[in-house]
């Protein structure tokens, strides 16, 4: 008695003395009620039944019923042979027969014949219940649901006009792919979000089918201050314990910092502050030998280095800073010309100009 959508497991055996070959067996599938997916390889062992060696080979599916009440599984077929010596079209069976040099090059099958076997197993009745009364929302049965976020920068520095990638994961245990909800992102004030479509993949993981997906959402902040991404929670029924859970990535909180200055204004700033500072400390040089560099000019020159290191570090912090925001945006607008999402191309157009023409509005 499954839920409805809740993964069946099912195991058909083909008992056989030996050389039976052909094709997988298939279900006698009629219409849209049941989705049916195998969980891997046949599992082959010998086995001693009524005094004879004979091959057990057991194939395992996984069902899903789509619709509720008392359904059928359907008929399962398969269609074999058995490759069967034909003496009378064989010239040289009296001759290599027994030969295994020969055999082992398959003179034999050249000239056998299919003995073709036909088997079936016969329908099973199944009563599929219906969700408990007390779901609500998107109906989930799975044996385990697992739900993870990470961003593409770690930690992330969210700063006005700028992009940051987020990627949502879902794993889920005993469910196919179209079976897996929508994320749906909460709106933030102050904060702009353009999620991509979600792309889902199906395995099969110790013979259990599991579906994954993977979202990645674009957040571009609007506001400097304080703000927080709610928490992603989903619903689902776990059918091992026939209670409800829920799966959650817990809200994330943050500081939005301001749009960057430009570079070249902000270096002409720096420089200016430093020489005008730089004569101060020439001036108070006032004992010099000609032959010689006292303590003071040696403080001096240490003084300027270190000013000039000062400076060349804050340089290079911004133009590395710069490169990575061109990196960002450059990757932002390539990623949505080709999602064709027009909204997210528009905006990261913007902030890009923004970045790179400041006094332009």
């Amino acid at each position: 008695s499954p839920y409805v959508q809740q993964q069946i497991n099912y195991q058909l055996k083909i008992y056989d003395a030996g050389g039976l070959q052909g094709e997988a067996p298939f279900f006698a599938v009629k219409d849209d009620t049941w989705v049916i997916r195998s969980l891997g390889a046949p599992k082959i062992e010998t086995k001693i039944i009524n005094g004879q060696n004979l091959r057990e080979i057991t194939f395992s599916y996984a069902l899903f019923a789509q619709k509720l009440g008392e359904l059928t599984i359907p008929e399962v077929k398969f269609n074999g042979y058995y490759l069967t010596q034909n003496t009378r079209k064989d010239p040289f069976a009296r001759f290599f027969d027994d030969d295994e040099f020969f055999s082992g090059f398959g003179l034999n099958n050249v000239f056998a014949s299919k003995q073709p076997v036909m088997l079936s197993a016969k329908p099973i009745k199944v009563d599929v219940k219906p969700a408990p009364a007390s779901a609500s929302g998107w109906w989930l049965p799975a044996k385990d649901i697992k739900l993870s976020a990470e961003f593409e920068n770690r930690p992330p520095q969210f700063r006005v006009g700028e992009p940051i990638n987020r990627t949502i994961y879902i794993k889920a245990i005993g469910v196919i792919d179209n079976q897996l909800p929508d994320i749906k992102f909460v709106n933030v004030t102050g904060l702009k979000q353009y999620p991509e479509k979600p792309i889902t993949e199906m395995k099969v993981e110790d013979s259990e089918v599991v579906s994954f997906a993977k979202i990645n959402n674009v957040y571009i902040p609007q506001q400097a201050g304080p703000i927080v991404l709610p928490s992603i929670d989903i619903k689902w029924f776990n059918t091992s314990t026939g209670s409800f859970e829920t799966a959650s990535i817990p809200e994330y909180k943050t500081t939005v910092l301001p749009a960057s200055g430009n570079i070249e204004t902000q270096a002409e700033d720096i420089l200016s502050v430093q020489s005008q500072n730089q004569p101060k400390q020439v001036e108070d040089t006032s004992i010099a030998s000609s032959n010689s560099i006292n303590n003071t000019q040696i403080i001096i020159l240490l003084v300027g280095a270190f000013a000039i290191g000062i400076i060349l570090t804050l340089a290079l912090t911004k133009i590395f800073a710069f490169l990575d925001n061109r990196s960002k945006h450059r990757n932002t607008i390539i990623s949505a010309a080709k999602a064709h999402d027009l909204h997210l191309l528009r905006d990261s157009l913007i902030a890009w100009g923004q970045r790179h023409y400041p006094h332009h509005h």
